[in-house]
């Protein structure tokens, strides 16, 4: 069994500049994945997906991922 607990991140594409975001705590997005809210269920994070994808002005196709927090550094558990 795994020491690092599993999380689930949301990310998408910023709309404008095109590179990869991940959403914070405070419904802003970031370019720093260990800055993203980290969810503790798949169904919290598609929760909180489904109130951003309103804001596709900011961010495209915004989607939920499964991770591992090591220490507080995020590791994806897919590609």
């Amino acid at each position: 069994m795994s020491e690092n607990p599993r999380c689930y991140i949301v990310t998408g594409s910023l709309t404008r500049e095109g590179g990869v975001a991940y959403l914070r705590a405070d419904d802003t997005w970031t370019t720093k994945l260990e800055e993203g809210q980290r969810f503790a269920s798949a169904t919290e994070a598609e929760a909180r997906l489904a109130r951003v994808k309103a804001a596709e002005a900011v961010i495209t196709e915004p989607y939920v991922f499964e991770a591992e927090d090591r220490n507080g550094t995020i590791r994806p558990l897919s590609a």
